[in-house]
């Protein structure tokens, strides 16, 4: 899987949906999608997602666009398959064995990053923000969501 990089020159800039909002800024979680692109063998590059996914906004006035999951299926080869509010242990660490999936962690309500390894109070994780592997402890996952092939 490459490890990428919101911040990445290439589509940085670009806007996500059809807001303002930046990749660069809040691209997080289309950046951990299109890392889960190239796992699944169909890559496509953060900006194609900010282009071909489909977006809600929480607050027009703010811009802020929010995924809609069930629109990866529609122009990927791959599918979301749940979305968790909270900390759920279980269902990480299966979709950590099963290679036929992708466990995305949500980060203190704010963040996305893709898991890659469970490991003693936490996990090991490719983080968007900067494009490296680093470590997340457990107490800060807030959500998940689990991509299958």
């Amino acid at each position: 899987m490459k490890i990428l990089s919101q911040l990445d020159s290439h589509w940085g800039s670009k806007p996500i949906g059809q807001t303002e909002t930046l990749i660069k800024d809040k691209g997080c979680t289309i950046t951990c999608i299109s890392m889960a692109s190239d796992y699944f063998k169909c890559f496509q590059n953060p900006g194609w997602m900010a282009k071909y996914l489909q977006f809600t906004t929480k607050d027009s006035t703010l811009g802020e666009a929010k995924i809609i999951w069930s629109s990866i299926e529609k122009v990927l080869c791959f599918k979301f398959q749940f979305r968790y509010y909270t900390y759920n242990e279980k269902s990480c660490i299966d979709a950590l064995k099963n290679p036929r999936t992708v466990c995305l962690l949500e980060i203190k309500k704010s963040h996305w990053v893709v898991a890659m390894n469970k490991i003693p109070g936490g996990y090991w994780v490719a983080d968007p923000w900067g494009g490296k592997k680093r470590i997340a402890l457990a107490s800060s996952v807030s959500g998940s969501a689990v991509l299958i092939k």
